[in-house]
């Protein structure tokens, strides 16, 4: 029975990537107000976005705003006592907590506030001041009532009394199990993404003297810290975690690694369990690249906001993700078992044609064009990938008419097969 549940978990898991490749993300508004390093949170029926950096004021702002995504509506339903921007946003019963990110020696620097929807032009009211909550750029989480808060740094300098890690309990105003783990108390990882499954916390990559790929699991029942032996496809920082609630996948999305700026990607993590191991497969990219963007999942789609662009710039537009998946009945014979480079279509062609291929297991891929000479004509991919089922969109609208070769080149296998332009 494992095994059965596992097989249909990976199937899941492919199909959600071999559609990746025909589904996008749709473009779907605009912010009125676009904010970068903000939170976003799911309240009934409502997404809540509060604070972030505007490039309206040019400052951090202490803005609630509110987005209905049945009608497309936005607007202005309260503000925070503090503008913060790299902060965490939890969903506590009836009422929202925010603490973290302000930035400025303010006696606010230590606050956490709690603000109750549906109250109109509401401010937020402060609840506690702990040295905890002076953290930028933190990852967290809700479970059983908690909190659950990774890395960030202070504003203030002071890490005397700072960790690492430590769970907020709102009913009593109190800390608990605060641990550094591995990090030494003034170097931790910051601008990391966390998304729980079961009893489980998965944190991915940040920021420590470098961008990072990283993968870690905190068990909440047993309070263990471990690095896994998977990793992120490429480093990313800055940007967000979202599990999707139907089935055992997270999705990381956009952020910023050290060469991009920001990053478009999307990648897809199953984690391990009982039936087998944990997979990374790549996702459905955005149509803008965004770091520090706003993200949650919602009646069944994923909903990004805002953000900046790899010049700094703030990223207006709202993109909807509504993943669907296929009955996954006797469906087994989707996952590759051997590679296979399938012949291009149409063929001959003219300009355009598609090169399909699968792999079976986690390996560096390299496909080019040659022609009738053995000259390298195009690298069309070059680079790590997941097992599933790929295909390649060829343009020859600057090649002349007459035979070619394309060779697909992945771990220990190569095949070369021909094709035939015709103009």
């Amino acid at each position: 029975m494992k095994k059965i549940k596992y097989i249909i978990s990976l199937i899941i898991l492919i199909q959600l990537q071999t559609m990746g490749q025909f589904e996008t993300w749709n473009v779907i508004g605009e912010m009125t107000n676009p904010v970068s390093r903000g939170q976003a949170v799911v309240y009934k029926d409502r997404i809540y976005i509060f604070g972030g950096f505007s490039d309206i004021t040019q400052t951090p702002v202490n803005w609630i705003q509110e987005y209905n995504p049945s009608t497309g509506v936005w607007r202005q339903v309260g503000k925070m006592n503090a503008a913060r921007e790299g902060f965490l946003a939890s969903v506590q019963d009836t009422s929202i907590l925010l603490f973290g990110g302000v930035e400025n020696n303010s006696n606010l620097l230590y606050t956490i506030e709690e603000w109750t929807p549906n109250i109109p032009d509401s401010t937020a009211r402060i609840i506690g001041f702990n040295e905890n909550f002076d953290r930028v750029y933190p990852t967290g989480l809700s479970f059983n009532n908690e909190v659950y808060i990774f890395g960030g740094y202070p504003f203030s300098n002071n890490t005397q009394n700072l960790t690492y890690f430590t769970q907020y309990r709102h009913s009593d105003n109190s800390f608990n199990n605060s641990a550094n783990f591995i990090y030494s108390a003034s170097n931790f990882p910051n601008q990391q993404m966390s998304a729980i499954f079961t009893t489980s916390i998965y944190i991915f990559g940040g920021v420590q003297s470098g961008i990072l790929k990283t993968i870690y699991e905190y068990k909440t029942t047993t309070k263990q810290h471990t690095k896994l032996s998977i990793q992120l496809n490429e480093p990313r920082a800055g940007g967000i975690a979202i599990k999707h609630q139907l089935y055992k996948l997270i999705y990381i999305i956009g952020g910023f690694d050290e060469g991009s700026g920001s990053l478009a990607s999307v990648e897809i993590f199953r984690p391990a369990d009982e039936g087998g191991a944990a997979l990374l497969l790549e996702g459905p990219k955005l149509n803008y690249k965004r770091k520090n963007l706003m993200a949650v999942y919602y009646d069944k789609t994923f909903y990004v906001f805002g953000g900046e662009d790899s010049n700094g710039k703030l990223v207006p537009y709202v993109e909807r993700l509504d993943p669907q998946l296929t009955t996954i009945a006797d469906e087994q014979n989707k996952i590759p078992s051997t590679f296979s480079l399938s012949q291009n279509y149409p063929n001959p062609f003219n300009p355009t044609t598609v090169i399909k291929y699968q792999i079976p297991e986690y390996s560096f891929v390299n496909l080019k064009i040659f022609d009738i000479l053995g000259n390298e004509v195009i690298e069309l991919v070059n680079e790590n990938k997941h097992t599933g089922y790929y295909e390649v969109h060829f343009n020859a609208k600057d090649l002349t008419s007459g035979v070619y070769f394309y060779r697909l080149t992945a771990g220990k296998f190569s095949e070369t097969k021909k094709m035939v332009v015709v103009k």
